[in-house]
């Protein structure tokens, strides 16, 4: 629609050719015609427009564009819970560099909305997966049997000794790397060493899936097990910010989900439990007790719950220290609240770990032989330890 310049005096009647006239030139005005008057720079203000009377129907296809939005014109406050959801915005419109730094923190992304389809191939490196180490020691010439820390969690261990001229095993003299008895699982080594000056070393990196952890005293970011002969000297070591029973023992303590508080959330199947089933059972009776576990097990619902202290102890006195029972020798936990154990835990954290295993080895540290009345598992002395100042 043209703009025609229309001029006429006050009080006027206008013709009918007139008011048409008119009436074009407010179309002519709304579509920007030439000669046509346009309103000033910033004319219209968010004050004017009512709310809710833009919607995405009245704005045409790439009408907005980056060039067109002033720098931080649009702001978390400005946007309505669910207003702006992918179908709104073009591929690739949001990129790295559109995003101000820190922008988008974890209390702005939902529950579960990222999961493994939103993780590209090869996006998670070395550096983004938290794992922790630990390690055992003895100067026994002796095959001891030891409990790795990572358990099913752990990589494969590493071997070194004290000195250059001594030589670490892995195994015992009938050529048994390892031993388990019984029906649980558990990464247990034979080691020791050549000769007894010397001590033989099994380093053990590890997923660090359920720290932090409280035995009933507080949060306990250490642990140091001795097992001690009758004369006080330290035969064997465990030192691990894990203890033995979490990654060894028969039940699932790995959090499957971390909440936005903090929180450790582990999933579980929740059924009926069946019966047992009698000693003196025939075959079918066997079967038939086999396939009712697997019929309550199918229809088992899924329940994610809180992973408590009490949870990630469950095996805590089926396997309460990382050594094996033998004559002669009495297994300790060093009192994992002491401000020595959090000493030799920074002197861990900031070398290869093995060197406190060496202080311990070598009487830089007392330990002692009463028991603290701390709690812990079943049967096992819990004593203190400070550093030898003579």
């Amino acid at each position: 629609m043209a703009w025609t310049n229309l001029t006429f005096s006050f009080g006027a009647v206008l013709t009918s050719a007139q008011m048409t006239q008119l009436d074009d030139n407010f179309d002519a005005i709304m579509a920007k015609a030439s000669g046509a008057p346009q309103l000033a720079a910033s004319y219209v203000t968010t004050s004017m427009i009512a709310t809710n009377a833009v919607t995405a129907a009245e704005i045409a296809a790439n009408a907005i564009t980056t060039t067109k939005i002033a720098t931080d014109a649009i702001t978390t406050a400005k946007i309505i819970n669910g207003q702006i959801t992918d179908v709104k915005m073009a591929p690739n419109a949001v990129t790295n560099p559109t995003l101000v730094a820190d922008v988008v923190t974890a209390d702005k992304i939902a529950t579960d909305a990222v999961t493994a389809a939103e993780i590209a191939a090869n996006a998670v490196h070395r550096s983004e997966i938290y794992t922790v180490s630990g390690s055992v020691s003895t100067t026994n010439t002796l095959p001891q049997l030891l409990a790795l820390p990572g358990g099913a969690e752990g990589f494969y261990p590493i071997l070194k000794s004290s000195s250059a001229t001594g030589v670490a095993y892995w195994g015992s003299s009938s050529g048994v790397a390892a031993k388990v008895q019984g029906t649980v699982y558990a990464a247990n080594i034979y080691l020791y060493v050549n000769a007894s000056i010397n001590t033989a070393y099994a380093y053990q990196e590890y997923l660090a899936a359920s720290p932090p952890y409280d035995l009933g005293d507080g949060e306990a970011p250490f642990f140091i097990f001795a097992n001690m002969d009758s004369q006080g000297n330290v035969v064997s070591l465990y030192a691990a910010d894990t203890p033995p029973w979490v990654y060894n023992g028969p039940t699932k303590v790995t959090a499957d989900r971390y909440g936005k508080d903090g929180k450790q959330y582990i999933k579980r199947k929740i059924f009926t439990p069946t019966p047992p089933i009698p000693a003196n059972a025939t075959v079918a009776q066997k079967v038939a007790h086999k396939r009712a576990v697997l019929e309550a097990r199918r229809s088992a619902t899924i329940e994610e719950v809180e992973l408590t202290p009490l949870m990630k102890n469950a095996d805590m006195d089926l396997i309460p220290h990382p050594f094996e029972n033998k004559a002669g020798v009495t297994p300790v936990l060093l009192d994992p609240m002491s401000p020595t154990i959090i000493d030799l835990m920074d002197l861990y954290d900031n070398g290869e770990g093995e060197d406190i295993n060496g202080l311990l080895h070598d009487g830089y540290i007392n330990i002692g032989n009463t028991p603290l009345p701390r709690k812990g598992p079943a049967g096992l002395m819990i004593v203190d330890a400070n550093w030898r100042l003579t």
